[in-house]
């Protein structure tokens, strides 16, 4: 079994664990239907607000994003959660639960791994924080890259994400706002790809 303490010991280790989390993110973000097909979605969608199409017209444009929503939203999420989690190791904070008094504390905050005692660094959870906690407590948003923008259309993925435990039908829907957050979404993963292809991880 891998020691999830050398994440926070060892500089090279840690290192090529925020690699890894980015590069991981980032291809299955790609993966996204959505993703693959966004300029042509934005195009469909702008040109539908200047000169309305047909239902028929737009439920044939928009049938294969329905039929892939659920698991595009598990894409993002997924992506998101390696991504941002990298950024908390790069930036100096546990996403590994912590097992003692600090436990509590780090569901609203997060806890650096500088300066800290040893016990402290030895009493790690197997698991490690969720993307709710990491996207929806202001403690730990202040310490992220991300936009309010992106911030915002996460929080209505896991909200979406949630109900995936009882779904009783497919009621979704597509706009040029939501197209407009998934192409800032990707322009975040790959300017996170960039710095890691210069080697100037330089996240702020």
């Amino acid at each position: 079994m891998t020691d999830i303490r050398q994440i926070y010991l060892d500089g090279d280790r840690r290192d090529q664990t925020i690699k890894s989390l980015i590069t991981f993110g980032a291809e299955v973000f790609k993966a996204a239907y959505e993703i693959e097909n966004l300029n042509s979605t934005i195009d469909f969608l702008s040109e539908h607000e200047r000169n309305p199409r047909s239902q028929q017209e737009v439920w044939a444009f928009f049938k294969p994003f329905v039929y892939n929503r659920l698991i595009d939203d598990v894409r993002i999420l997924a992506c998101f959660e390696n991504v941002l989690k990298a950024e908390l190791i790069y930036k100096g904070f546990f996403v590994h639960e912590l097992r003692n008094e600090k436990k509590k504390a780090q569901k609203k905050s997060p806890i650096k791994f500088q300066g800290i005692s040893d016990i402290d660094k030895f009493m790690l959870g197997e698991f490690t924080l969720s993307i709710s906690t990491i996207v929806r407590k202001e403690n730990y948003f202040h310490q992220l890259s991300i936009s309010p923008s992106i911030r915002s259309a996460l929080d209505k993925i896991i909200d979406d994400r949630n109900r995936l435990h009882l779904l009783e039908s497919l009621n979704t829907s597509y706009s040029l706002e939501r197209a407009t957050q998934l192409k800032e979404m990707k322009t975040y993963i790959d300017g996170m790809i960039e710095k890691l292809k210069n080697k100037a991880l330089n996240i702020t």
